[in-house]
């Protein structure tokens, strides 16, 4: 433990003393953290290669401190001055910060500061023209270009925050912060500098985000303008904590009773082989958690095999628990499952059902309403005989609808194409809104997709609303609740066949054009015989053309 810990310590050291030099240039790493530093030292591992260049004054005044490149005539995107051995993905590091200095000239073209891709869609600090001026900015993937300050004729620190999970980024200008969000996509597994023109000092990478104090503290300089944009909310924090409750969910000592046929134990956690099938009513008891969502079990006679999450939550209960009530809610949770095909059958027996529902709705409907006392509005107390009791009240001329009476049945069509174009148009985003994002005041929407989900569900809200009022005022407190609760079981099963309907319309799109694509791939050309002459070439078909041999105009 001891020695675990002096190690740890040297390490430590190492991180925060690596030097680049200019010939053979240097970046330290511990994880992903990397620091390269233009002052002509020397050292002998983690070797970054430079391309031409020459050594100038870094940004501390030392002589022969920075590396100045300068582009030349041709623009090449391709053409790094510097490689380093370093992969910055956000599959290899989520959370990154990347600070460097740079003294740059206004020049055409794109210019790469640091970064693993020229494409918009990768991580890189750039330079770029933006409203007629090169400025300093940050490529942020499907969310475009992050422009920050002017470039300017003297030293400029920059820093630059990814935040892969919560899809954000900042972008520190000397004192100032800019920011967005960034949805970035993997690019090169190194990354580079160039082409650029002008000098490079102290490239610095961490695998974290940094606080505005270490920011400040590696540029000593205050960050004074929009310090507030700096902070990074966790918007996403609620995945793991769905996956904490889930792997919570299952305890060491906890007992369980499979309820399937062919309940697999296996011998190893590689899937080889089984050692053991148990079948309904047999039951496993959890002595160990392992990695990667694996659990040792111990059952019948006393042996022991491995089990996954996954097959216990699907083919196991607890003692003590219900058959039933577990069938209900795994198949309840997997019920938009479109690659299963009890879904689709689940879906035809709801569209048969919402298909008569909608034909005879307004006799359905009336024959509800006149279980209120009986039907008759004389009930009250008043005579055949009275005067018809007058009601005035604004409802009255909204409540029954007369022109649409289906119209209830919206809701659930709302909201099944709101989630199945939701899920095509950004699935990380639609997931975020419907578990932390929904506000009735629209706080925090950043996207299109955002206001999107917020003017469907906000309309489908208003919707449910409306006819919840509509039951309760014509149909009374008991019918109306009675009402309520059959129309929320109509729309779930319309919020399921539309689903499932968009689903199936867009794998006919998908069938078709792929049809289309490949059928014109196949009789995209061939090989012709001339009738005039019997010679025979190659043409296009569905096109006019002439025999290369007489000369015959030619139909293909």
């Amino acid at each position: 433990m001891k020695k675990t810990k002096i190690l740890n310590i040297l390490i430590s050291i190492l991180v925060i003393m690596p030097l680049l030099s200019h010939s053979e240039n240097t970046g330290k790493t511990a994880g992903s953290n990397a620091v390269y530093v233009f002052d002509g030292s020397g050292s002998s591992s983690g070797k970054a290669k430079i391309t031409g260049g020459k050594i100038v004054s870094g940004h501390d005044g030392k002589a022969g401190g920075a590396s100045s490149f300068e582009m030349g005539k041709v623009y090449d995107k391709s053409n790094h001055n510097i490689i380093y051995p370093l992969d910055i993905n956000a599959r290899k590091i989520p959370q990154i910060t990347i600070t460097a200095w740079v003294k740059a000239s206004n020049h055409y073209g794109r210019m790469f500061i640091f970064g693993n891709g020229t494409d918009k869609r990768n991580r890189a600090v750039i330079i770029d023209n933006h409203d007629d001026q090169y400025r300093y900015g940050l490529q942020c993937g499907k969310d475009g270009v992050l422009y920050g300050s002017p470039v300017v004729d003297e030293w400029v620190f920059v820093a630059a925050i990814y935040d892969s999970k919560n899809q954000e980024a900042r972008l520190v200008v000397n004192g100032t912060v800019f920011r967005s969000r960034a949805k970035t996509f993997d690019g090169e597994e190194k990354a580079f500098t160039g082409p650029i023109s002008g000098a490079i000092d102290d490239i610095r990478v961490f695998d974290r985000v940094l606080t505005q104090a270490e920011i400040e503290a590696i540029s000593g300089i205050a960050i004074t303008t929009d310090a507030d944009d700096l902070a990074i909310k966790d918007r996403y924090s609620y995945k793991e904590r769905r996956k904490e409750e889930e792997e919570n969910r299952i305890k060491v000592g906890d007992v369980y009773v499979i309820d399937g046929k062919d309940f697999k134990i296996n011998d190893t956690t590689n899937y080889e082989r089984s050692t053991a099938m148990l079948t309904t009513g047999d039951t496993i008891k959890v002595i160990e958690k392992l990695k990667d969502g694996w659990y040792k079990v111990a059952f019948s006679g006393g042996r022991t095999g491995f089990v996954t999450r996954g097959t216990i939550n699907k083919d196991a209960y607890p003692k003590g628990g219900s058959s039933f009530k577990h069938k209900f809610m795994y198949n309840f949770q997997h019920i938009f499952d479109f690659t299963k095909m009890r879904s689709w059958i689940i879906v035809i027996v709801f569209a048969i059902i919402i298909f008569f529902v909608k034909k005879y709705f307004t006799r359905l409907d009336s024959f509800l309403l006149r279980l209120r006392k009986g039907g008759d509005e004389y009930s009250d107390g008043g005579g055949k005989s009275s005067p018809s009791p007058i009601r005035h009240h604004f409802l009255d001329k909204v409540y029954p609808v007369k022109r649409w009476p289906w119209y209830p049945m919206l809701t659930g069509v709302l909201l099944g194409a709101t989630i199945f174009i939701g899920s095509f148009w950004d699935t990380y985003e639609m997931e975020w809104f419907y578990n932390e994002g929904f506000n009735l005041l629209p706080i925090g929407y950043d996207r299109p997709v955002h206001w999107f989900l917020y003017i469907m569900s906000m309309v489908t809200i208003l919707l449910t609303l409306s006819w919840i009022i509509e039951s309760f005022y014509v149909g009374g407190p008991l019918v109306g609740l009675l009402r309520v609760f059959l129309l929320l079981i109509i729309n779930f099963m319309t919020w399921m066949v539309t689903f499932f309907l968009l689903v199936l319309l867009a794998i006919i799109v998908v069938a078709i054009l792929a049809l289309r694509i490949f059928g014109s791939a196949a009789a995209g050309s061939g090989n012709y015989k001339c009738p005039r002459c019997g010679r025979t070439f190659s043409a296009s078909a569905g096109s006019s053309t002439h025999c290369p041999g007489c000369g015959a105009s030619l139909s293909t």
